[in-house]
């Protein structure tokens, strides 16, 4: 992987969240945290208006390499800022190199 194609450190976070069985009922929270290298972009005005028509705020579009598939579910964090992801993973250009990640800041 070249770095710098994917210059930025970004960390996926996956929560797991377990609940116990018996009263008092407990929640677990379980988080793994996977550092990938990607690349971190700024939308168009244009691609931010296409997700705008769809009531979704596009803040950020990731990409990263074609073996990191993280879930709709998963956290992504860079420079301290958390991210949500938004949309499909998609195959930047249907090469299998480039996977492309809409994201939404999440307000603290």
């Amino acid at each position: 992987m070249n770095t710098s194609e994917f210059p930025h450190e970004i960390d996926i976070i996956t929560r797991v969240v377990t609940k116990s069985e018996t009263y008092p009922f407990k929640e677990t929270v379980q988080e793994t945290v996977v550092p990938v290298r990607g690349f971190m972009d700024t939308p168009s005005t244009s691609e931010r208006l296409t997700y705008h028509n769809m009531d979704k705020q596009l803040t950020r579009a990731l990409y990263v390499p074609h073996s990191v598939q993280p879930k709709r579910t998963d956290i992504i964090m860079h420079n301290g800022k958390e991210y949500e992801i938004i949309g499909d993973v998609e195959d930047q250009g249907g090469q299998g190199e480039v996977n492309r990640i809409p994201l939404k800041e999440v307000s603290s």
